[in-house]
């Protein structure tokens, strides 16, 4: 890692399934898709999944598979006739610890018995006895929690590779103060010749040079430094070399801020695609995913993303998979329109779901608004402004016409929306498609919902449609004490209200390369659990949920957010074999003690793929 950043239940009975072995995921080549065709411009994946009742579980949507009949009614022979007496050999066995398997029942066992790559049993440390032969590999948990592996359900593997690898780092913490940021970039530069360009990465509300004193620092060198996933700051040879000035117009749903003189100010809010600011290479992203992926997600326990990547991103995890370089991560991957052609996304007659346990395709994802406080789309002004009530990438009837056309394709649809202009938009065209085209399991999802709430009268469409809502509860960690002191501020992620009201958030990391911390799932139990943000305050404490809830928000309801509940998400029979041992319980410890809980063995697909010393 260094040379590439280098500078590139418990009651004694058993739960069992089938005694049959489960085979291994087919090969890569299932999901070789020419992406090309997709930016410039099915029935879904059918899923079989042996279950201990005797019933065929499917994927979301699609035909069932009619490929090999007489195998079908094996498997169902073989289910209906199956009993604990008849226990195959397992190929691992993990006993003797807090078996946290988050059924529908909030089951608490003690030993999981897995054979191939699938959970075959659940039940007490003695009930698994009759699974242990001579060849089980057997894991003695001493007392520690087994839990399903974790989901993250929003995030950015490419941009997340991007930010660990090849941005200079610059956040406060661990520097302190703007002057600081200054100069790690001064040396940065020192080290360069004139004219390279630099790009940093720092995150939300931190110390920031302004463009002038960047032009200071490092005059001979064009600066980009992130802050967000929608905000950089940019110094004058950057815009210069980028062929900007106060005559560039804002890009669509994007904003160039200007001072009275109407100059650019060097901010860049959802406009940084203006700036020419050279890109790693492909080469670097194939060396740069693996190990972001090991380290990043594997190793704090995280088995599955939910990723939003570009052409050249998507081409990268394929490849990856190919030559077998691919860490075992299972991916879903989300286009954004903004990367991605919808109609020629349309043609292929691809929907969601298709492609195997490992590499699959997920939603269409729309940009439709900005962030809070500048460019959200709201209904009034956003603090301390007059005129300025956000932005959006499209006009509501633009918007209505993609979704109807995802929609009626079979795809589920993503919308961005921050804020509440944004979101009645997003949710009159899922109406209006549904009205068209009645789908009662769409499962449609505005991302960032309930991060900022403004009327409850919201809640009410969200339900009766059935979207989802996704907010994130490590955001809380970056709220600031001025936008808790605005009088009529919205109320923030609103987590307590949504499960109360019936809703299953899915958890979710969403980092970007701002808060790579943040994709630790500990880090997110503690702002929901906590509510507290990095400057020490209570943020709408009564919003706080469970620890079990924040359980449930990382694994089986981020499952059911990507229509994957039937095959992960808990430890039940049947399902992949994906588990977390932590080295402590986050049921029994203290709120405050949550971020010391590690990952110390992560299993994807019955194998232990990280075990920390």
């Amino acid at each position: 890692m260094e040379s590439l950043r280098g500078r590139l239940g418990g009651d004694g009975r058993v739960a069992s399934a089938c005694s049959g072995r489960y085979k291994n995921d087919r090969e890569a080549s299932m999901f070789d898709v020419n992406f090309d065709l997709l930016r410039h411009g099915f029935t879904g994946l059918v899923m079989v999944t042996a279950r201990a009742s005797g019933h065929v579980a499917r994927g979301p949507r699609g035909n069932r598979n009619r490929s090999n009949p007489m195998r079908l009614v094996g498997v169902l022979s073989i289910l209906l006739s199956a009993t604990p007496a008849l226990a195959q050999e397992a190929d691992l066995v993990l006993r003797g610890g807090k078996v946290v398997t988050v059924d529908g029942s909030g089951t608490i066992a003690e030993a999981v018995a897995v054979v191939g790559n699938h959970i075959a049993a659940v039940g007490s440390t003695e009930a698994i006895e009759t699974y242990i032969g001579p060849g089980t590999r057997i894991v003695e948990l001493n007392g520690r929690t087994l839990l399903p592996g974790f989901i993250d359900a929003h995030n950015h593997v490419e941009g997340s590779a991007t930010g660990h690898f090849f941005r200079l780092p610059v956040a406060v913490p661990p520097l302190e103060t703007a002057d600081d940021v200054l100069a790690v970039v001064r040396k940065r530069a020192n080290e360069l010749p004139p004219g390279t360009w630099i790009e940093g990465q720092g995150t939300y509300y931190q110390p920031m040079p302004t463009r002038e004193q960047l032009d200071t620092a490092v005059p001979d060198h064009p600066v980009v430094i992130r802050w967000s996933a929608h905000d950089v700051i940019a110094n004058s040879k950057a815009m210069e070399m980028s062929g900007i000035d106060r005559n560039t117009p804002d890009p669509a749903g994007g904003h160039i801020e200007r001072g009275p003189d109407g100059e650019p100010t060097g901010i860049f809010r959802d406009a940084r695609q203006l700036l020419d600011l050279p890109q790693p290479s492909y080469e670097d992203k194939l060396r740069a995913i693996p190990p972001t992926l090991r380290e990043l997600w594997l190793e704090n326990g995280v088995t599955s993303v939910y990723t939003m990547d570009t052409l050249e991103g998507v081409r990268a995890l394929q490849e990856l998979r190919r030559r077998g370089e691919l860490p075992p991560v299972r991916l879903s991957i989300s286009f954004m329109l903004r990367d991605f052609d919808l109609d020629a996304l349309v043609s292929t007659g691809i929907q969601t779901g298709f492609g195997d346990n490992w590499l699959k395709i997920g939603a269409i994802k729309i940009l439709f608004d900005g962030v809070w406080g500048t460019t959200a789309a709201t209904y009034e002004p956003h603090y301390g402004t007059t005129d300025n009530y956000g932005n959006l990438s499209r006009t509501g009837e633009q918007l209505r016409e993609e979704v109807l056309k995802a929609h009626a394709a079979g795809w589920q649809i993503w919308i961005h929306c921050n804020g509440p202009r944004a979101q009645d938009l997003a949710l009159d065209a899922f109406e209006a498609a549904l009205e068209r085209y009645p789908r009662s399991d769409h499962r449609h999802r505005i991302e960032h919902f309930a991060n900022f709430h403004v009327d409850d009268k919201i809640l009410d469409r969200m339900e009766r449609l059935g979207v989802i809502p996704v907010p994130q509860a490590s955001f809380i960690w970056r709220t600031t004490d001025e936008l808790l002191d605005q009088e009529g501020r919205p109320r923030l992620y609103i987590l307590r209200t949504l499960i109360e009201r019936g809703f299953r958030p899915p958890g979710n990391a969403d980092s970007v390369g701002t808060q790579p911390f943040s994709i630790n799932p500990m880090f997110s139990f503690t702002r929901a659990v906590l509510r507290t943000s990095k400057f020490g305050s209570e943020v709408d404490p009564d919003e706080a949920i469970s620890v079990m809830d924040a359980i449930r928000m990382h694994t089986i309801w981020a499952a059911r957010s990507g229509f994957e509940e039937d095959i992960k998400g808990s430890l039940e029979p049947g399902k992949l074999a994906d588990m977390v041992v932590l080295s402590k319980d986050p049921l029994s410890v203290s709120p405050e003690d949550l971020m010391s809980i590690q990952a110390m063995m992560t299993i994807v697909d019955g194998r232990i793929v990280f075990e920390r010393n």
